[in-house]
């Protein structure tokens, strides 16, 4: 059951929709050369060649939705950027309230989470309700908001950086822990004034249904400075429309931490699974990749290494990897060689 508003327990997050592909050909990848057919040799030439060309559709449209042009939000909460000064009282509230923590605590008071969430443009609010009157009245009526830290940095002196998921959802029954849409923020609170920043994931999109669930993966040193990864998981299934061909789809998100923000240095598809109907039947897409962080003496990450594979119906089709090398000077990751 999905907690209630800013309760102590965590959301079930499960290690993330996107949008709709292009239509499919009409292929059958399973046809067989029929009793009535005079070249035997010829319709399995066919049949081979149609594979091929279901294959290469198919790996195609994966590697195109994994360019992140996709996995973006529509009927889904709002992709807004944001980047408000607070300060005064609400300022001195958050400084009193974060200062002492040392960790992400397992919830936030009442009084911190309604103010986070109030410091919010009525755009956010009101594309929650959007989205969630989509799924209809029983989940309409009970529309909430939540918000829960993810991670808590104090690395940088005088400056307390804590990474924030804003969480719209219904407290109906059968909704709650299954059905949420979430945006990455980063609070940071110092002496003299507080910021909220949001850090959309993609781009605006007015179709995209996929629900996106936030995770954090690991306190990170990239090139001698504080970093984190983030995974952000997106799922396919959502109340307020039919079936797209993406089930699930899983990036880690690599950001650097400095006293001016958080900054996105690198983006790697971790896994992503795609159903497509074919005259035949389903037939599914799955990209899988590891991920290997090369690190220098002092512990900080030099180079990071993907391995993927695309599967079709359980086939491997493509196997090869991803390098991408940290350059100090760029402050950034460049692709590299092993």
């Amino acid at each position: 059951m999905l907690p209630g508003r800013h309760s102590r327990s965590r959301h079930r997050f499960d290690p993330l929709g996107g949008s709709g592909c292009p239509s499919q050909p009409d292929i059958d990848v399973n046809e067989s050369p029929g009793i009535f057919n005079f070249n035997e040799q010829i319709i399995l030439d066919k049949i081979a060649m149609k594979r091929k060309i279901t294959e290469a559709f198919i790996t195609t449209s994966l590697l195109f939705l994994l360019s992140g042009a996709a996995l973006s939000a529509g009927k889904t909460l709002p992709q807004l950027k944001l980047d408000v000064t607070i300060t005064g009282n609400n300022h001195q509230q958050l400084k009193d309230y974060f200062e002492p923590m040392e960790e992400a605590p397992g919830g936030l008071s009442d009084k911190i989470g309604t103010l986070l969430i109030k410091l919010l443009p009525k755009a956010y609010s009101s594309g929650c309700r959007e989205m969630v009157s989509a799924w209809g009245k029983k989940a309409k009526a009970k529309t909430d908001n939540v918000v829960r830290v993810l991670y808590i940095n104090k690395r940088i002196k005088k400056l307390q950086q804590v990474l924030l998921a804003y969480t719209c959802f219904s407290a109906a029954e059968g909704y709650g822990d299954k059905y949420y849409d979430e945006r990455l923020a980063l609070l940071s609170v110092d002496s003299s004034f507080s910021r909220l920043t949001m850090m959309p994931h993609a781009s605006p999109c007015d179709t995209c249904t996929g629900l996106t669930h936030l995770g954090f993966r690991e306190e990170l040193n990239i090139g001698g400075i504080p970093a984190v990864s983030v995974i952000v998981a997106t799922y396919g299934e959502n109340p307020c429309c039919k079936g797209t061909p993406l089930k699930e789809d899983f990036t880690v998100r690599y950001y650097i931490l400095e006293p001016g923000g958080m900054k996105q240095v690198l983006s790697l598809q971790k896994h992503r699974l795609e159903t497509y109907g074919l005259p035949s039947g389903d037939s599914t897409a799955l990209y899988d990749a590891e991920i290997e962080l090369n690190k220098d003496s002092d512990g900080s990450i030099k180079k990071i290494v993907s391995s993927f594979e695309i599967k079709i119906n359980g086939s491997s089709v493509r196997h090869s990897f991803l390098a991408y090398v940290w350059n100090r000077k760029m402050r950034g990751f460049q692709e590299g060689i092993l």
